[in-house]
């Protein structure tokens, strides 16, 4: 009796363990929007990139010790973002832990002539070699009836904690898929152009 108490403790033991400790799921999703006046490749450009970091987990907090994403403007240009300096308010604290069962944004600004050409490589996750039919050039003034699409690819590395318990860090790369633009509208009096998306399914 006194050995089937102490198996049925150690098991109890265990299960709560397990519970306790189940990996923790977290969901990216990611919004552009661009800013565009002027025409003929020499007018300002800017995109506005949002991160929507998403801690789906019951127990395990999270810090973001780094936060990294490329916004793929066609097939050879990408945006490099950096949001270690750029980050919200919620991320100031030293350390800034994400709490469970949360959902916290991330934005920022960049120009689109920061962006790096990257010849020969592969093209962006999500997109086949050769695929020109739906990129337009960096630095062009879109227009009402582009279907312009952008391929946002996030860099972050994580580390989970559990009570006073800390994971090792891990390395996290996810891929939102293009995601052609809505609402877009237009000043034709100033030349200006303002369009957005949302990738929902970052994978």
């Amino acid at each position: 009796m006194a050995a089937m108490i102490e198996t049925l403790a150690l098991l109890a033991v265990v299960c709560a363990v397990i519970v306790v400790l189940r990996p923790a799921h977290l969901v990216f999703a990611a919004r552009v929007s661009g800013f565009s006046r002027g025409g003929g490749g020499g007018g300002e450009k800017r995109i506005r990139i949002t991160i929507i970091a998403n801690n789906t987990s019951k127990h395990a907090r999270v810090q973001y010790r780094s936060m990294k994403t490329e916004v793929w403007v066609d097939d050879k240009q990408w945006v490099p973002v950096d949001f270690d300096g750029k980050t919200s308010a919620q991320f100031s604290g030293d350390p800034w832990w994400q709490p469970p069962d949360n959902s916290t944004l991330l934005t920022a600004r960049v120009h689109v002539l920061e962006a790096d050409e990257k010849k020969n490589q592969p093209p962006p996750p999500g997109k086949l070699a050769g695929d020109t039919s739906t990129t337009t050039a960096a630095g062009a003034s879109p227009s009402p009836s582009d279907n312009k699409e952008y391929t946002v690819v996030i860099k972050t590395q994580v580390q989970f904690s559990y009570g006073p318990a800390r994971t090792r860090f891990y390395n996290i790369i996810v891929t939102c898929p293009p995601s052609a633009n809505a609402n877009i509208s237009s000043d034709y009096d100033t030349a200006t152009y303002v369009y957005s998306s949302r990738n929902d399914r970052c994978t």
